[in-house]
């Protein structure tokens, strides 16, 4: 039978034990300290209006454009806050605009030259981020298409660089 000591000194190892590995993953991790929402002022920068994406070409009766995926700085917060490292589509987040019409194809070009490494650190317990998988895989997820739902960006239907 167990003494109440064995039993306290039980429960504080296996807690210390889940606490190091956290404690280590995050101290690897590149972070800066929190900012206090009170202190950021609110509606000081105009919204960004993402450019318009420019084809490339054409083929197949269809208006080509590249498109590349990459990691970069932006300012996200207002003007005076430090710049937000965050991945996005030529360069900029939000990402270009493709201008399209009804029944006139559009065939993209997908680059993807994001980082190996993940931004933040994975959780591998959840589904669809499965240990031996790539941190960073991509897919794309169209707006404002009339896309058939096999080629709409399925979650599954990842790719890396």
């Amino acid at each position: 039978m167990s003494t109440r000591r064995q039993f306290l000194k039980a429960s504080a190892l296996t807690v210390g034990g889940f606490a190091v590995p956290w404690r280590q993953g995050m101290a690897n991790m590149n972070t800066s300290p929190p900012l206090n929402p009170d202190v950021i002022p609110k509606f000081e920068d105009p919204l960004p209006i993402p450019a318009t994406l420019n084809p490339t070409g054409e083929s197949k009766n269809a208006a080509s454009y590249k498109v590349t995926m990459s990691e970069f700085q932006q300012q996200v917060l207002p003007t005076g806050f430090p710049a937000t490292t965050v991945w996005g589509f030529e360069g900029s987040f939000p990402g270009p605009t493709i201008e399209a019409r009804k029944d006139k194809p559009v065939a993209v070009k997908w680059i993807n030259e994001l980082p190996l490494s993940h931004l933040f650190p994975i959780d591998t317990t959840l589904h669809g981020t499965d240990k031996g998988e790539p941190e960073v895989r991509t897919v794309v997820h169209l707006h404002g298409a009339h896309t058939k739902p096999q080629f709409d960006g399925y979650p599954e239907d990842w790719y890396t660089s």
